[in-house]
């Protein structure tokens, strides 16, 4: 009998037609799975923010501030990834409630034994990114784990050890990055990072979908950028460069600490 890791669904509480529609799909492939309260940015307040947020270092990496539900969202990931490591879980599937789940992702699980020993973060998404040519192992007939060597982003769904948890929490406070950033984008380096080919999990909803959950909000934050006056145009212009470099750098040191 195959023994799965846990799956935790991250779910709002006021949208429980996600998370029936995950109750669904889960039940009808026999996965066991937890639904966990996710953390609703727009109730947070400035005291709950204090010493998890930095409103400064967010506009000097991204140009302008996080949206609430993407402090929520990371939030309701470093969580997770601290409930592993304070009860010692090796490995989590983490999905949340606007997946679309293949009928293959149970087999795939049963054969989380043959990931390449250096896998830390094995995401079933992403958006963007590019694989290795080399740095790839077929768990199964049609399905391969690929590292990746230009940073991809999405946290549909993923699968992480304890040792992608320790390097996540030690540096994502405080938050001045999407949780995406961590798990697969440019502040993800160092990190054992593989994707699944071809993907186990799909977003219902497309980025430009009003249901999305963090996307409209981001991008009417986006909208209201103006091309900012010194010095913080300076600042975001460097972050755009030492981006361009750090892609530059993944793409032919593929892993390696910057």
């Amino acid at each position: 009998m195959a023994v799965f890791p846990p799956v935790w669904v991250v779910n709002l509480d006021r949208s429980p037609e996600r998370r029936a529609c995950m109750v669904e799909q889960l039940e009808a492939l026999g996965l066991p799975f937890e639904i966990v309260p996710a953390v609703d940015g727009r109730r947070l307040s400035g005291a709950d923010l204090a010493g998890v947020y930095s409103l400064e270092r967010a506009r000097q990496r991204l140009g302008r501030e996080l949206a609430a539900g993407e402090i929520g969202c990371a939030l309701s990931h470093l969580r997770l990834l601290r409930r592993m490591v304070d009860e010692n879980i090796e490995s989590a599937l983490i999905l949340e409630d606007d997946a679309v789940i293949t009928p293959a992702l149970p087999g795939l699980l049963a054969r989380r034994d043959g990931l390449p020993t250096d896998c830390e973060l094995l995401l079933l998404y992403h958006a963007g990114g590019e694989y290795s040519h080399w740095q790839r192992k077929t768990l199964a007939p049609g399905w391969t784990a690929r590292r990746f060597v230009r940073p991809p982003y999405c946290t549909v769904g993923y699968l992480a050890t304890q040792a992608a948890a320790r390097k996540i929490l030690a540096r994502a406070y405080p938050l001045h990055v999407p949780i995406d950033h961590w798990t697969g984008g440019h502040e993800a380096a160092g990190l054992g990072l593989y994707g699944i080919d071809p993907v186990l999990v799909r977003h219902r909803y497309t980025l430009d979908d009003p249901a999305h959950s963090t996307m409209p909000e981001r991008e009417a934050l986006r909208r209201q950028l103006v091309y900012p006056a010194l010095p913080t145009g300076i600042r975001l212009w460097i972050y755009r460069a030492r981006v361009w470099g750090t892609d530059q750098y993944r793409r032919w040191h593929p892993g390696k600490i910057i």
